[in-house]
């Protein structure tokens, strides 16, 4: 009974899926998209920002904005809109499993969803920069419903198959081109973690970006453009943290594999916590970044502000066996002296 009950169902979903793909528009498709391939629930207002926001839009027009009831009625009995949590979502879980099972070649990719959010994070308005106080940032959250999940989510769109894609890597180039965009960006990011209070004076390079999301092959790619300037491995934000303190904080081996085979000092300290890279990736458990800048030649013994090294950071990790592999290169002019070369970190 149980087995069949998705065959069923399924069958029935196949032929209200045959109705919404007759349809002359995609709004349907869109819709189930980004419900589909969302990293959180969204919210009407969010879902209804994305949907409209078209390759080459400099602005959003909000008489663009679909209402919801038409949302709820071009995806049929797919979904369902909350009014008192604002939240859309699928009308039951197996409708993302038929989705899933049958229609993906139908809707839209990472990739496209990723060209959304960075067309959304160019837009002409975020040239202003940062906010300066709270309630002109208010007043751009409320006409841009759709900044939040942008932010904390593209460059999880990107990764992967989105850095090799020749428009994603335009937009890329368009935001890392304005250090107003670029600031906006991480004014916002830091909201996101402290909503309690709004950083106005920041800053923020396009390889910090670039290494927060651990986006390896466009440093790859971006690295010889000469027409781009992404900072120094050294270049600080407002924190004082280097970009290998980003990525290594975040997990990233890839990036930063690449990071110290370029140079990039393993001993620098962020002003805020005076941590190390190392201090970093063992604080937050990423043993196999920790593990690597540890053969690098990063310093175990390394106390932050609150005088602790990084292995006591990272004893509930692991077991000391762990810390017993240090070897001897102590910098990375000594580690490409020592043969080390890319790659060393991803095997």
């Amino acid at each position: 009974m149980n087995d069949a009950m998705p065959t069923e169902l399924f069958d029935l979903y196949e032929i209200t899926m045959n109705q919404i793909t007759q349809s002359v528009d995609n709004l349907a498709l869109k819709t189930l998209s980004w419900i589909l391939y969302a990293k959180r629930p969204l919210i009407i207002d969010e879902l209804q920002h994305a949907i409209v926001v078209e390759d080459g839009d400099r602005h959003l027009n909000e008489e663009d904005l679909i209402p919801a009831k038409t949302l709820v009625e071009v995806c049929r009995s797919f979904i369902v809109y909350d009014q008192v949590s604002r939240v859309v979502e699928f009308s039951h879980e197996t409708v993302r499993e038929f989705l899933q099972a049958h229609h993906t070649h139908q809707l839209l990719q990472d990739v496209d969803l990723a060209k959304t959010c960075l067309n959304y994070l160019t837009f002409d308005v975020f040239e202003d920069g940062p906010c300066l106080d709270k309630q002109s940032f208010d007043r751009r959250m409320q006409s841009h419903q759709f900044m939040d999940y942008a932010v904390k989510f593209w460059g999880s769109y990107v990764r992967g198959k989105g850095e090799e894609d020749l428009q994603i890597q335009s937009a890329l180039s368009k935001l890392f081109k304005s250090s107003h965009k670029c600031n906006t960006l991480r004014q916002h990011r830091l909201w996101i973690d402290a909503p309690w209070h709004l950083k106005t004076s920041v800053t923020w390079t396009p390889l910090h970006i670039i290494a927060i999301e651990g986006l390896s092959t466009i440093y790859d790619q971006f690295i010889s453009k000469e027409d781009l300037d992404l900072g120094s491995l050294e270049s600080k934000n407002d924190r004082d943290e280097r970009p290998l303190h980003l990525a290594a904080s975040q997990g990233w081996i890839k990036m930063v594999d690449l990071l110290v085979y370029r140079g990039a000092d393993l001993e620098s300290k962020d002003r805020v916590w005076g941590r190390t890279p190392l201090s970093w990736a063992a604080e937050n458990g990423h043993l196999e970044v920790a593990k690597f800048l540890v053969k690098a030649g990063a310093d175990v013994e390394s106390k932050d502000e609150s005088e602790r090294t990084p292995l006591s950071r990272t004893a509930i990790w692991t077991s000391p066996s762990f810390w017993s592999r240090r070897p001897a290169p102590t910098s990375s002019r000594r580690i490409r002296r020592h043969g080390y070369h890319p790659g060393d970190g991803r095997r």
